[in-house]
């Protein structure tokens, strides 16, 4: 392979030479001037298993790599190993089954008392897309007479049902949407427990539709949700990258993907996805002035014509949430960790890259390509174990997992060709223009301006 110069793309690395036109790669988007080139486990405590039984059977570096096997130092070899992770770092049958009986011990306590009530499960345990630390989140829907005087007593009935750590219930009720906060004794499980808030629900529908078009969006999922695991940078109340923006991210990559023709056939390949992430938002998106869509298509626009510049964050994370009917909703506006964030992104795509590109020394040592970015901490390998020996790993049935989040009325109708609300649906329909809007759609409080695209691309050109 020819050595390619330092500021092109690791894309074009793979693909600029024998595809010709440059609209196949990523430099008319990267150059269209939205976008600059860069110069630059949690802690938990955890019940374990006194006598792990998969130790002999793993690498203890890799756990994801058995032990009789290797894996070849290119792109092929690194696909297979993402393959392998995300077999090995899905969520097992008794995983499922422990926080389902963990969601039933709540739903026990409100069915008591408030029997009307419905307690639906959200996030990442409704998609199936959690980690073995992932939170539960649950939302409950129903009318109460006093918000205050529920949650009080929403908690006196988890006090007294002693299914909490005591001193881990918290009641956030100042907040806008209010929360109960709660760590499950048993398991230690983190619980978050919203109130008539439908954005989750919402975001369920969304996720599990992007999912639906984008199979393997699951395996990219949980490699960089796990990365960002190991970082600290996955809570948003940390200022970290929260699951829901993840998807949206990794979906706005897969839209304006220069081979989104091809990266759908059986020949993908997941190493050279993954790089190509970690390249994109760790060394070339400008997350100072550009912000992300998904709508028709997906595409970048400037932040400043959704936002006063005085409310302008620098370095700020934008990505527009296509659930929301007047298209203002900033799903990351908590992640102002997000700097941080593309430091460890631009750090894998260096690691990741040298290791392909160049069959790097290190990578031996590491045994594996994707051991030199990841390392899964051995508690959670043993808190697993604890999970296996007290639930069942038999096959899932209908009844094991939580029940899907209702069908809501005045939300919209997603399509898979552009996730465009339904003109009989959206109380906005009238700022929802009969042709596809080349940019995004406008809300109410914007002008309805035309904006050039470049040839090939969803983007606005740059006048230089």
């Amino acid at each position: 392979m020819k050595t390619m110069k330092s500021r092109e793309p690791l894309l074009e690395s793979f693909y600029g030479q024998s595809q010709g036109p440059s609209s196949q790669t990523w430099r008319p988007i990267l150059e269209a001037g939205l976008l600059e080139t860069s110069s630059a486990n949690n802690e938990m405590d955890l019940p374990v298993s006194s006598s792990p039984k998969n130790s002999k059977k793993f690498d203890n570096e890799c756990p994801w790599k058995n032990e009789i096997k290797e894996y070849t130092f290119d792109m092929e070899g690194f696909n297979e190993e993402i393959n392998d992770f995300y077999e090995f770092l899905k969520p097992r049958p008794c995983e499922v089954r422990m926080r389902k009986e963990v969601v039933d011990n709540i739903k026990g306590i409100i069915a008591t008392k408030w029997p009307e009530l419905e307690v639906c499960v959200i996030g990442s345990f409704q998609t199936q897309l959690f980690l073995p630390t992932s939170d539960i989140d649950i939302v409950i829907l129903g009318a109460w007479p006093s918000l205050p005087q529920f949650l009080a007593a929403l908690e006196a009935e988890i006090r007294n049902a002693d299914i909490a750590e005591p001193k881990s219930i918290l009641v956030l009720d100042k907040v806008k949407i209010p929360i109960i906060k709660l760590v499950h004794k048993q398991t230690r499980l983190k619980i978050d427990i919203g109130f008539n808030s439908y954005t989750g629900i919402k975001s369920v529908r969304i996720t599990l539709l992007y999912m639906e078009q984008y199979p393997f969006l699951c395996k990219l999922l949980f490699v960089i949700k796990e990365f960002l695991t190991e970082h600290q940078l996955n809570e948003v109340y940390k200022g970290g990258i929260g699951s829901y923006t993840l998807v949206l991210l990794i979906t706005s990559f897969l839209q304006l993907h220069p081979k989104k023709s091809s990266i759908l056939s059986q020949d993908l390949n997941l190493g050279e996805l993954l790089i190509e992430f970690f390249e994109l938002y760790g060394r070339r998106f400008n997350y100072q002035n550009v912000g992300i869509h998904l709508y028709d298509g997906g595409g970048y626009f400037p932040k400043s014509q959704l936002f006063h510049g005085d409310s302008l964050s620098d370095g700020m994370l934008c990505v527009m949430d296509p659930t929301d009917l007047n298209c203002r909703e900033n799903t990351a506006r908590g992640s102002y960790n997000i700097l941080n964030a593309r430091k460890a992104f631009e750090h894998a795509f260096v690691c990741l890259s040298r290791a392909v590109l160049h069959r790097e020394p290190q990578v031996k040592s590491k045994r594996t390509i994707l051991g030199l970015i990841m390392h899964i901490d051995k508690q959670i390998l043993q808190h697993r174990d604890w999970i296996k020996e007290r639930w069942s790993d038999k096959p899932l049935t209908e009844n094991d997992f939580p029940t899907p989040v209702p069908t809501l009325i005045n939300e919209y109708d997603f399509h898979m060709s552009g996730f465009y609300p339904n003109p009989i649906l959206s109380p906005h329909h009238q700022w929802v223009p009969t042709q596809p809007p080349v940019f995004m759609p406008y809300s109410p409080a914007l002008p309805n301006k035309e904006v050039p695209t470049g040839p090939g691309t969803n983007t606005p050109t740059h006048d230089k």
